[in-house]
């Protein structure tokens, strides 16, 4: 498996993958941004990110295609990249739509569960 840390400083996130990948995210207090999960498709296993410009109390969601919540966790956020690890092995193969909320927003996005 890869490790990646997280380093905050002054409105940037910089993540560095395994030693060899960085990654820099640029945010402030307004930013909240929701990733593409990996693997998409999923197999048993996925990491989504997203990133929040302060330290928050966001609900996670995944729907099945006809609109029915099919999973759900509260997350305490910090500031910066945050990472969800999701176990999708009791979910049927299909499309399903994930979304995150800190109150004011709400960003959604689409995964394929092919376990």
């Amino acid at each position: 498996g890869s490790t990646t840390e997280t380093f905050i400083t002054g409105g940037y996130a910089i993540e560095i993958v395994s030693g060899t990948e960085a990654v820099i995210h640029q945010f402030n207090n307004q930013t909240f941004e929701l990733k593409s999960p990996f693997p998409n498709p999923v197999a048993n296993q996925a990491e989504i990110r997203f990133i929040t410009g302060e330290s928050d109390d966001i609900m996670f969601r995944i729907y099945n295609l006809l609109g029915k919540q099919v999973y759900f966790r509260e997350i305490r956020a910090t500031k910066g990249v945050n990472s969800i690890e999701i176990n999708t092995t009791d979910l049927p193969e299909g499309i399903y739509m994930y979304s995150i909320n800190n109150k004011e927003k709400l960003l959604t996005k689409r995964m394929i569960v092919a376990n």
